[in-house]
């Protein structure tokens, strides 16, 4: 959901070091979510307001994630940061750890 360019349009954390801590979170199990490929051509690297909400006539995520308990549950997240993708990387690994008894 962080996109790779967050530099882009996202908040700069200011600090080279807290810089590479977002960049080692982008592809982790909490920032990863199955979209189709049109919805992420539309809000690739956008901020978090338009990943969520779209842009004119295109939804977003929340429009096109409600029911998915794994992704919509935290569309309601003022921000997304380094924070909420450890929360739900740990939300999916407990998810994950019950359904399969692991």
């Amino acid at each position: 959901m962080m996109p790779k360019k967050w530099r882009n349009h996202w908040v700069f954390p200011g600090d080279k070091a807290v810089a590479d801590v977002r960049d080692r979170k982008l592809l982790t199990l909490g920032n990863l979510t199955i979209i189709t490929q049109a919805l992420n051509a539309s809000i690739r690297d956008a901020d978090w307001a338009t990943k969520k909400f779209g842009q004119g006539d295109k939804g977003g995520l929340r429009k096109y994630s409600e029911g998915i308990e794994t992704l919509s549950q935290y569309l309601g997240d003022g921000d997304w940061n380094e924070t909420t993708i450890q929360a739900r990387a740990d939300y999916l690994s407990e998810k994950a750890l019950a359904t399969w008894d692991i």
